[in-house]
C-alpha cells in the first residue's frame, strides 16, 4: 500500500505543459543573447570591398518593412548607420507563413571571401539511431535562433545592407552569410551536448527518454542551461511529453519512424516535372525518403533515363506510371523500426534469375546449422571482411528478400556496357544455369567461378585463349579455368579449325609463290 502511495505521489509531481511555461516565463519572453559568444567573421586576404545600391521593394510591403526594421533596431538585432564603411550587401525580404517579414542579406560578393568553418552536422540516420527505445518526447525551439548569436564588433560593418530607408548593419548573426548555419549549429550543439538524451539540430532541441520521470528531469536541465546562457525559447513551438512527435520531416514514436503526414499530403499533389531541373528536384525529394521506398532504383529507372546527356525530353506513359507509383508507395509507407545496437542484425537476401534482393532486419530467431556449397565459396571469401554470421533459411521464411529478388523491371542498356563485358541481361540466361550464376561486386557475371563472356567479346576471348597456339583439348582445359559461355567447347573447336585452315591456305599460297619465284630465276 505504501509503495502504491509513493508511485501515485510520483505521478502527481509530473508537471503539465502550462505549469512548465509558467515556472519558466523568463525563458519564453523577449529575445535572448548567448552569453560569452561573439562570432567574428574572418575574410581571406586580398579581398576588395563592394557596395551594393538599394533595391526597390513592392509598395504593398513597404510600410510593413519599415515597421520590421524599426522593431529589429529596438531589439538590438540591427543598427541604423549613415553610410557603409566597406562592404554593403543587398537586402532580401521573405514573407513567413504567419505573414511576418524575414529580413535577410544577399552577400553574394562577401561570401566569396569568407573563411569557411566546417563542423560535422549529424545525418538523419544518425539521429534516428539515437532514438531507439525512446518513448517520451519534447521539442524545444530557440526563438529567432540566429539573432541570439551576437557578432564581434569587428564583424558588424561587414554585415551592412542597403534599404529604401537607408543603411543598416547587423549586430547579430544574419541570414545569408554562408558560414552562419555551421557556426550556429556549433554553438548550440556545444551548449547542450553534455546533457544525456538530448539531440540538437540547429534551433530544434529534442528531448527523448524512456519514461516521464527521467524526461521531466532532463527537460529541467535543458531549461536551466538555457537560462544560464541567456537563451530564449519559442512558446508556440514548444511540444511537451508527446508519445509521437514531428521532427525533421518525420514522425517519431516508440514504434519507430514514419514520414510526416504533411509531407505525404504535399507529395500527393505534386504535378509531373516538365524539364530536367524539375525532375532532379523530384528525384532528390524521393531519394531523401528512399529507405521507405522498396526497389526505388528499379522504379526510378525510366525517370533517370531523362537525365542522361543528349537525351531529348519525352515524358511518356512509362515515366508517368513510375512517378505515380512513387507517390503511391510514399502514401502507404510503413513504420520503420529504430535500429537497436543491442540486437543482432540479420541481412536477408535472395536471388532469382530476374534479380537480387536484400533486406536489413532485426528480429529474434532461432539459429540453425550453416549450410554452404562449393559454388558459394567465392562469395563466402568475399564476405570474410565483414563481421557477420551466414545462416540458412528456407524460401518460405524469406518473404521480403524473395519478393524483392523477383520484383524487377527490364532495362535497356547501351551496347557500350555489353562491350565492356558487364552483365547484359540476366533474364536471357538459361534457367538450367541460373542456380550456378553469381554476380561479383564489380558487376561481372560468374558461372562456377568462371567469368561469363558476353557475345560482343567472344571473338577476343577465343583469340586470347588460343594465343599459345595449343591444340583443341589444351585450349578447352585453359578455358575451363577462366571463362565460360554456352557451347564454348564447340566454338573453340570451330575457331581452331578455321585458324588451322587459314594457316594451311597461307602455307600453300607461300609455296606456290616460292615455286613461281624459282621458275623466274
Amino acid at each position: 500500500m505504501l509503495g502504491l502511495i509513493q508511485r501515485l505521489h510520483l505521478i502527481d509531481k509530473i508537471p503539465s505543459q502550462k505549469e512548465i511555461i509558467e515556472s519558466n516565463k523568463d525563458l519564453f519572453q523577449g529575445l535572448g543573447k548567448f552569453e560569452g559568444v561573439k562570432y567574428e567573421i574572418k575574410l581571406k586576404p586580398g579581398n576588395i570591398p563592394i557596395v551594393r545600391p538599394p533595391r526597390r521593394v513592392p509598395i504593398s510591403i513597404k510600410d510593413k518593412l519599415k515597421q520590421t526594421l524599426d522593431s529589429m533596431v529596438k531589439d538590438q538585432i540591427i543598427e541604423k548607420i549613415n553610410y557603409p564603411k566597406n562592404w554593403c550587401s543587398n537586402m532580401v525580404v521573405l514573407e513567413k507563413p504567419n505573414k511576418e517579414l524575414r529580413i535577410c542579406i544577399d552577400p553574394v560578393d562577401l561570401n566569396q571571401h569568407l573563411v569557411r568553418e566546417f563542423h560535422l552536422i549529424p545525418t538523419i540516420e544518425e539521429i534516428k539511431s539515437r532514438l531507439s527505445g525512446k518513448k517520451v518526447f519534447s521539442l524545444v525551439d530557440l526563438k529567432q535562433g540566429f539573432y541570439q548569436i551576437p557578432l564581434h564588433p569587428k564583424s558588424t560593418d561587414l554585415c551592412t545592407f542597403s534599404t529604401p530607408f537607408g543603411y543598416y548593419k547587423y549586430l547579430r548573426l544574419p541570414f545569408g552569410i554562408s558560414t552562419a548555419p555551421e557556426v550556429f549549429f556549433k554553438i548550440t550543439q556545444k551548449s547542450f551536448e553534455d546533457i544525456e538524451n538530448v539531440l540538437v539540430y540547429f534551433d530544434d532541441i529534442l528531448i527523448a527518454t524512456e519514461d516521464e520521470t527521467s524526461h521531466v528531469k532532463t527537460l529541467n536541465q535543458v531549461l536551466q542551461r538555457a537560462r544560464e546562457l541567456n537563451i530564449r525559447l519559442n512558446e508556440e513551438k514548444f511540444k511537451y511529453l508527446k508519445t509521437e512527435i514531428k521532427y525533421l520531416g518525420f514522425e517519431f514514436s516508440a514504434d519507430g519512424c514514419k514520414i510526416d503526414q504533411e509531407r505525404i499530403e504535399a507529395i500527393q499533389v505534386l504535378t509531373p516535372p516538365t524539364n530536367v531541373k524539375q525532375l532532379q528536384s523530384v528525384l532528390g525529394m524521393f531519394n531523401f525518403l528512399r529507405e521507405f521506398i522498396p526497389t526505388m532504383a528499379e522504379i526510378t529507372a525510366p525517370l533517370r533515363i531523362l537525365l542522361r546527356k543528349n537525351i531529348d525530353w519525352h515524358w511518356t506513359s512509362v515515366q508517368q506510371e513510375a512517378f505515380e507509383k512513387l507517390k503511391s508507395i510514399v502514401s502507404t509507407t510503413p513504420v520503420l523500426k529504430h535500429f537497436d545496437s543491442r540486437q543482432d542484425v540479420t541481412i536477408q537476401c535472395d536471388a532469382s534469375q530476374n534479380g537480387l534482393g536484400a533486406c536489413l532486419l532485426q528480429n529474434k530467431q532461432k539459429n540453425i546449422n550453416t549450410l554452404i556449397s562449393n559454388r558459394l565459396v567465392k562469395m563466402r571469401l568475399a564476405l570474410l571482411q565483414y563481421d557477420l554470421e551466414v545462416t540458412y533459411l528456407p524460401g518460405r521464411q524469406m518473404l521480403v528478400a524473395d519478393l524483392l529478388s523477383r520484383n524487377y523491371i527490364q532495362r535497356a542498356y547501351d551496347n557500350e556496357i555489353q562491350i565492356k563485358g558487364y552483365v547484359h541481361n540476366l533474364n536471357a540466361v538459361e534457367l538450367s544455369l541460373s542456380n550456378e550464376l553469381m554476380v561479383s561486386e564489380d558487376g561481372l557475371l560468374y558461372y562456377n567461378n568462371r567469368v561469363v563472356i558476353p557475345e560482343a567479346l567472344k571473338s577476343s576471348a577465343l583469340k586470347s585463349l588460343h594465343s599459345g597456339h595449343m591444340g583443341v583439348q589444351k585450349t578447352i582445359l585453359r578455358a575451363q579455368e577462366t571463362m565460360y559461355w554456352i557451347n564454348i567447347q564447340n566454338d573453340i573447336e570451330s575457331y581452331i579449325k578455321r585458324y588451322l585452315g587459314k594457316v594451311h591456305n597461307n602455307l600453300k599460297s607461300n609455296m606456290k609463290q616460292s615455286q613461281v619465284t624459282k621458275t623466274v630465276l
